[in-house]
């Protein structure tokens, strides 16, 4: 996998390329918006686009919903994973899609309120053209390295770093989500520079990481959970404010020093902008419920993620708060490298 600038320093100019070469690919994809149809909802299959590949927390989050929503209306949802750039091509489907209620999208926090930042040609508009309907669960992440790298602990880490700055990759989910800007965070204050690699998704980066071809990667803990306990591999922290009792002896990175690192993020659905109201609060009740359920909620705490609910009004504040929030963090970040 290609790398990227230490640090962030030339990720505006890198992201801008990447999204080029996607452009094209999404306005070959995509049908044109159009006005929403009338009738009963669902009469038909449901989509529910998932903008990374198979196996990461989305991908998790999303099908779990997709059995239980398909349960209550009677109709299949189906999940269509679509990875790409670092999850916009999959939101960008979404974005231009009918406001029907038939095109939905599961997706993180990073699509929302971190990517646009590295990318002023972003092919839709987040606060405009994707409309919240739910938050459906938070999560933290875990840190970890490949057994045979020679990190047994963070700190390990932090000081092969300092030896030689650029020596150590770590892979994330993409440039530019929560995962990068969690690591950029913590090596701020550790005073490191790490070597960042992405892929188009959380999963293939821990694959790559058993497989001994990265040393470390800082996944959701929904995805390394299966790998808590793998002799393939060491968790070195976990992002939450909390240790988690998927495995309670691994320590978080506040107890070990690194605040900065504390990291939470969350997964919520979308739809067109063209979706009326009335039919974005139908989804809403639905997704509720759902998400209120204990085959939903045990599903999701097996897997290191809180079931949480939030209606769409609140949840639009809330994406509104953390856009500018992490813009305004994003500049700071990058005025550090200069």
């Amino acid at each position: 996998m290609p790398s990227i600038p230490a640090g962030l320093r030339g990720l505006r100019k890198y992201a801008a390329k990447a999204l080029a070469v996607t452009l094209a690919v999404i306005a070959s994809v995509l049908p044109p918006a159009g006005a929403a149809t009338t009738g009963a909802f669902p009469d038909r299959p449901v989509t529910l686009v998932v903008p990374y590949g198979p196996g990461g927390v989305v991908d998790i989050a999303a099908r779990s919903l997709a059995e239980g929503l398909g349960k209550l209306w009677g109709q299949t949802v189906v999940v269509d994973n679509r990875a790409g750039a670092a999850g916009v091509i999959g939101a960008a489907m979404v974005a231009r899609a009918q406001g029907d209620g038939y095109t939905l999208l599961c997706v993180d926090d990073g699509v929302m309120v971190s990517m646009p930042h590295f990318n002023k040609e972003m092919p839709y508009d987040t606060l405009r053209d994707l409309q919240p309907v739910a938050m459906v669960g938070t999560y933290p992440y875990v840190f970890f390295a490949n057994a045979q790298a020679g990190y047994k602990t963070l700190d390990q880490v932090v000081a092969a770093s300092k030896a030689k700055p650029g020596s150590v990759n770590y892979g994330t989910n993409g440039v530019g989500g929560i995962q990068h800007l969690a690591v950029e965070r913590f090596q701020r204050q550790a005073q490191i520079r790490l070597n960042h690699i992405p892929y188009k998704s959380g999963n293939p980066a821990l694959q790559d990481l058993v497989g001994g071809q990265i040393p470390t990667a800082i996944v959701a803990l929904a995805t390394g959970s299966p790998y808590l306990n793998d002799p393939r591999v060491i968790p070195l922290a976990v992002t939450d404010t909390q240790r988690t009792p998927l495995r309670p002896d691994l320590p978080t990175a506040r107890e070990l020093g690194y605040d900065g690192f504390t990291t939470l993020s969350w997964l919520a659905m979308f739809a067109p902008r063209t979706a009326p109201p009335a039919l974005v609060d139908k989804i809403n009740d639905a997704v509720a419920t759902v998400v209120a359920s204990d085959a939903y909620r045990n599903a999701m705490s097996a897997r290191g993620v809180t079931a949480q609910f939030k209606p769409s009004k609140a949840l639009r504040e809330q994406v509104a708060i953390e856009f500018d929030r992490n813009g305004a963090d994003i500049r700071s970040l990058e005025a550090a490298t200069r």
